[in-house]
């Protein structure tokens, strides 16, 4: 019993910088816009996704059909969208089978504090808005 609560424990983990501080917690999505097109997706198209990201390096995905955890990593560093640092995200995702190695960089914006831009760190990506669920 006690190994199971001792290998299900997990430390905090590394925050940069004190701006990150307001990521941890559930955020639910607004839109996706950018890729090739340049197409727009809504949650008023019947989609209705939350990340939750907790102090501990997990965050949890949810669309209403599947839970998916994923572990996440902060860092600062350059961006493809400036030449000045900025916030970074990579994801490592697990899937359920917790043997896929898929590490994905986001670039971290907060436009507000209740409001979270995820950008795709690639060309002819997506920028994910979120806002703070209460």
């Amino acid at each position: 019993m006690l190994l199971v609560s001792m290998s299900s424990c997990r430390k905090d983990i590394h925050v940069p910088n004190s701006k990150f501080d307001q990521l941890f917690g559930t955020w639910r999505w607004v839109s996706s816009s950018g890729g090739f097109a340049g197409t727009t997706q809504t949650a008023e198209d019947g989609k209705n996704k939350t990340l939750e990201f907790r102090k501990n390096g997990i965050c949890v995905a949810d669309d209403g059909q599947r839970r998916n955890k994923m572990e996440f990593s902060l860092s600062e560093g350059p961006t493809i969208f400036s030449t000045e640092p900025g916030a970074l995200m990579t994801y490592k995702d697990k899937g359920l089978r917790k043997t896929s190695t898929l590490m994905v960089t986001q670039s971290v914006v907060f436009q507000g504090p209740d409001t979270l831009l995820l950008r795709d760190e690639c060309y002819d990506c997506f920028g994910h808005l979120y806002v703070r669920q209460k």
